[in-house]
């Protein structure tokens, strides 16, 4: 049975093991505006978020094998019975916003195009995300109303 939140409140076996983790660079303006966009989509509260610089992170990468470069980019956490699956770069983002569902399932789409081609945008966009977007001195704080959607 999966458990519905509501803005105020939520269940507190979500909160310590969500199904839905999105890690993310908490020092890039991109990456928080885009955790904004999905906090602003995610209207059942189905996601989570750790930077990938937190304890939830470390976690998650002394569980998993995940390659180097995958540390520099979104990364989609998808808990199940059978254990973790992994979603990086174009995947990470696509998985979220599927799992937000609605509209957003329109994404799926864009798997019809090759992942290599998906990731190589991804990619170029990630290598210059600070220089484009800016870099913040720290990791964002989430406001009072965020606070229980994040992990640390």
């Amino acid at each position: 049975m999966e458990t519905t939140f509501s803005k105020k409140t939520s269940d507190m076996t979500e909160k310590t093991d969500p199904k839905y983790i999105v890690l993310f660079d908490g020092v890039c303006a991109l990456c928080n505006h885009s955790i904004d966009f999905l906090i602003k989509l995610d209207k059942e509260l189905k996601l989570k978020f750790a930077p990938l610089q937190g304890e939830t992170a470390k976690a998650v990468f002394s569980r998993n094998t995940i390659d180097d470069d995958a540390l520099k980019s979104i990364i989609l956490v998808k808990k199940s019975d059978g254990g973790e699956q992994i979603f990086k770069r174009s995947d990470a983002v696509l998985e979220s916003l599927k799992t937000i569902g609605g509209f957003w399932n329109i994404v799926v789409i864009f798997k019809l195009f090759p992942r290599a081609i998906r990731d190589s945008i991804y990619n170029f966009i990630a290598r210059n995300r600070y220089k484009w977007f800016g870099k913040y001195d720290a990791c964002r704080l989430p406001t009072p109303e965020e606070r229980e959607l994040f992990l640390p």
